[in-house]
Parts: structure tokens; C-alpha cells; sequence
């Protein structure tokens, strides 16, 4: 447990730390603009758990390689890991049912913190900054260690809390987030991050814990609901992400948590 503590405090002083700059200067992050961006501080995470795993060594070490290069291995780990595109599609078809057209797919390269470089470039940056930047460090280091004290259910909503207190500062250097109103950040944007903190689990269990499954489908999500495409296409894909969440916290119930297990 100290280990878990360490990782983290250095994890959210790192983070703090890089939008430090951002939060004193009272710039703000806009999607599709390049400068202010809060990119180098969703590193922090990734820093902090390779420190914490090379300086304990042994086990912990190696377990965090062999997460960080194992690939999805079966069908339904590469379901699970690239199930955003079905979300980003279902988006898709509800933005074309309500408003009777379809946005470009060129929207989706519109990235907070990033310029508008097109799809792939941006999809690369973000799956390298944010994907493992962010998992390598949640999901990676911390979601193990927690769900071997305890236990799969428990470990899983640990997690949950930590994740949300380290983005507290964007609240005040994100556009994104300083867009939400208190109700809409406390029972909105806080209950989708449970969501995702249960899917992302999910998707770890399924894809033998590898860490690039959940880069993936963190990276893919994020371009679903995040500022490129419309306001309902973003509120369709978190209401699919809280569906399925609401499947995994039920079926964990009934199965002791196995359908959350990564160690």
C-alpha cells in the first residue's frame, strides 16, 4: 500500500505540476488549438508508475512490461478493446436521426490541447499522450496493485476517486471543463468517469490486462465524446458507456467481481 501511495502523490504532483504554468497565467485549453496545452501533464501518470515499478524491481517491474507490451490476444479482447468505433457509429446515426445530416469525419481529428493536424496524426498523439500516457499509470500500475489488497470490486472503485481528484485542475485550464456547471461536473461528468472506470476494467479483464487495449479504447472513447463531434453525439456515447457499466457492476455483483479481475 505505501507503494500505491507514493505512485499517487507523484502522480498528481507531476501532472499539477506541468498545468501549473496554465492555471497561473489564466490560460485555457481549447480543442482543435495547439497552445496552451495540457497534453505533457497527462504524462504524469505513465512517469510515475514506470518509477514506481523500475525502483521496486522484481515482480512489480516486470508485470508492468509485460502489461505495457502484451497485445489484445481473441476476438472478443479486440471487440472489447475497439468497441469505441461501434460507439462512435451509434453517435453517428443518432446525430443524423435528430438533426437529419451527419458531420464530417474529420471532426473527430479535433483534440483538446492539440491543432488540427487530421485524424490519424491526432489519434497518434492522443493514444501516446493520453491513452498510455493516462493508463500506463491507472490501469497499468495502480488497478493491480489495489484489486490484489482489495480484491476485484473494491480495487476497481478505488480507482475511480484517484482518477477524479487528478483532474480537478483542468476544471480551471480545460474549455471543456470549465464549460460544466457544479451540477453537471458532480452528477454527470464524476458518474461517467465511474462508468469508464468500470469499462476500462472490463476491457483490462478481457484483454488479459494489456495495457494497450485500454490506451486504445481510452484514446477512441475520447474521440467519440469529446469536442469534434456534436453535443448529442457525445451525450449518446456516454450513455452507451454508462449501459455497459451498469451490465459490469451487475454482473460483478453475481460473480464476486471476476468480470473485473486483472491479477
Amino acid at each position: 500500500m505505501p507503494s500505491v501511495l507514493v505512485f499517487v502523490a507523484l502522480a498528481y504532483a507531476l501532472s499539477w505540476l506541468a498545468w501549473l504554468p496554465i492555471l497561473l497565467t489564466g490560460g485555457s485549453v481549447m480543442t482543435g488549438v495547439g497552445w496552451p496545452t495540457h497534453l505533457p501533464g497527462l504524462l504524469g501518470p505513465a512517469i510515475a508508475a514506470i518509477w514506481m515499478a523500475w525502483r521496486t524491481g522484481g515482480a512489480s517491474w516486470a508485470d508492468l512490461r509485460r502489461r505495457v507490451t502484451r497485445l489484445p490476444r481473441g476476438q472478443i479482447a479486440w471487440l472489447a478493446t475497439l468497441s469505441p468505433l461501434l460507439i462512435i457509429a451509434a453517435a453517428l446515426i443518432a446525430e443524423f436521426a435528430i438533426t437529419g445530416h451527419l458531420p464530417p469525419l474529420s471532426a473527430l481529428g479535433l483534440y483538446s490541447g492539440l491543432p488540427q493536424l487530421g485524424v490519424v496524426p491526432v489519434l497518434l498523439i492522443a493514444l501516446l499522450v493520453n491513452g498510455l500516457g493516462e493508463e500506463i499509470g491507472w490501469r497499468g500500475f495502480l488497478l493491480p496493485q489495489l484489486q490484489l489488497r482489495f480484491g476485484p470490486t473494491i480495487g476497481t472503485l478505488l480507482v475511480w476517486p484517484i482518477w477524479l481528484g487528478w483532474h480537478l485542475p483542468l476544471f480551471a485550464c480545460v474549455a471543456d471543463f470549465q464549460a460544466m456547471d457544479f451540477a453537471t461536473a458532480a452528477f454527470g461528468w464524476s458518474l461517467g468517469l465511474l462508468a469508464g472506470t468500470l469499462v476500462l476494467a472490463h476491457v483490462a479483464h478481457l484483454a488479459g490486462g494489456s495495457v494497450i487495449a485500454v490506451a486504445l479504447w481510452h484514446t477512441l472513447f475520447n474521440l467519440a465524446s469529446g469536442g469534434g463531434l456534436s453535443a448529442s453525439a457525445a451525450a449518446t456515447a456516454t450513455i452507451c458507456v454508462m449501459l455497459w457499466a451498469v451490465l459490469v457492476g451487475a454482473v460483478a455483483l453475481s460473480d464476486r467481481g471476476q468480470v473485473l479481475r486483472v491479477v
